[in-house]
């Protein structure tokens, strides 16, 4: 609690202010009832009478509110009482919590019988560390030359991530790009950290903001990010006589420069992977290593309702291999297929999805070694990834989806416009070989 002064600074004692809980209320003139002040970033649509504060770091490096100036936002009289809220926290140390308990009586009147219950809706996430110098050094400088406009594609990524702490990733494209042409609007995909989807609660939030900062003949769509997950496989050799390291301790050591990759290059948009640069990170992991073979794979995921018939279209986005052997109804299960699904159920067998090699996506069933056509499904379009399925019922598969893969045609894979590339650590596959040397 503070009593308004002439110097409308106000340090927050503790270092470890959750930001986004501050809640502020003024009481002026021994009012009992407080004005609720709001945070803003902004001085876009601030009059003399808005309520609202702002928020910066101090040279102690502890967090300050300060108020307007009666020009653009309301400074409380002096001698006010100001009341700060927040939460404290503790960066990622907090993300994960699902036990809760009351340990007082919200009423304060022990008019409760028995302790509340708490019930935990969702355990906490989007914890993060403070803002590294590095992230300031980048984005101070073209926050303040953006001038909370967007025109340009970067100016839109800049005003998001300075608002929104909780994005991933931004991609920007006009609507001349889509199918069909959409002119006058732009299109914003935005990936959120350790979320899935784009609610819609969030797509106004941002819609809203972005409004007010785009040019009158532009309007904003914000769409959810396209997943397109990579499935990485690694053949590692390593040399034994140079290192006491066991063959678990090398897969370990080569998986972990893969998500050290992952996370360096990829989970953002117009990302890259590059075979070459992989292979790199996986021989510079230990010393001892002196090859690898490595292939990524791409798969999308879906989610099919179970015992309904139904069609559907998986787009790929990239490129697939077309140059393998045909196959006919009955063929080696060891052929490599161009598009392959993980296991479900039809009919009560277990099956998959298999391309035939001439463009015909098939459920196939096992029988010893032998795959074994069951039913022709939809086809492949190899120049495009884009894969067809038709009239196909699925009584029951495992986990919350079923893996539709796809071999690329270049070892590079890259992703464009709304597309964010992700990588799940349980679709690498390490295994290793020793040799003497």
């Amino acid at each position: 609690m503070f009593l308004g002064t002439t110097n409308q600074r106000f340090k927050l004692t503790n270092k470890n202010v959750d930001t986004r809980s501050i809640a502020v209320s003024v009481y002026e003139d021994g009012s009992q009832t407080g004005d609720l002040y709001k945070v803003t970033n902004s001085l876009l649509d601030l009059t003399e009478q808005s309520k609202v504060f702002f928020l910066q770091t101090s040279e102690t490096g502890n967090y300050e509110i300060y108020f307007g100036d009666n020009i653009l936002g309301r400074q409380p009289k002096l001698n006010s009482t100001i009341l700060i809220d927040y939460r404290i926290s503790n960066g990622l140390a907090g993300n994960g919590a699902r036990s809760f308990s009351c340990d007082f009586d919200p009423t304060r009147s022990n008019e409760l019988a028995d302790t509340p219950l708490v019930e935990t809706i969702e355990a906490s996430k989007n914890g993060a560390e403070a803002e590294d110098n590095e992230s300031i050094r980048y984005y101070a400088p073209r926050a303040f030359q953006v001038q909370e406009r967007t025109v340009t594609p970067t100016d839109y990524e800049i005003v998001l991530k300075t608002e929104f702490p909780e994005i991933n990733a931004v991609s920007v494209y006009g609507g001349e790009e889509v199918s069909p042409p959409r002119f006058g609007k732009v299109f914003v995909a935005i990936d959120i950290s350790d979320v899935e989807g784009l609610p819609e609660s969030k797509k106004t939030s941002y819609y809203n903001f972005l409004k007010r900062r785009a040019p009158l003949s532009i309007d904003a769509i914000i769409v959810e990010p396209e997943k397109l997950y990579l499935s990485i496989s690694s053949l590692v050799r390593y040399n034994l006589n140079i290192t006491t390291n066991s063959v678990n301790r090398i897969k370990t050591l080569a998986t972990a420069a893969i998500l050290d990759y992952n996370a360096t290059y990829l989970n953002d948009f117009a990302s890259t992977l590059r075979i070459s640069q992989l292979s790199r990170y996986i021989d510079d992991s230990d010393m001892s290593i002196v090859s690898n073979q490595t292939v990524a794979n791409i798969y999308k995921r879906w989610n099919p309702p179970t015992n309904s018939l139904l069609s559907t279209v998986i787009e790929l986005d990239t490129p697939l291999i077309d140059n393998l052997p045909s196959q006919s109804a009955i063929y080696s299960g060891l052929d490599q297929k161009t598009v392959y699904s993980s296991f479900f159920k039809y009919n009560g067998e277990v099956c998959k999805l298999e391309d035939d090699g001439n463009g015909m996506l098939r459920i196939v069933k096992f029988a010893s070694d032998e795959r074994i056509t069951i039913k022709e499904t939809g086809s492949v379009d190899y120049a495009t990834g884009r894969v067809t399925i038709n009239n196909i019922t699925i009584n029951e598969y495992d986990g919350d989806a079923i893996k539709i893969y796809g071999v690329p045609a270049d070892k590079d894979i890259s992703a464009k416009r709304n597309i964010i590339m992700k990588l799940d650590p349980s679709e690498i596959n390490v295994s290793v070989e020793a040799i003497y040397l």
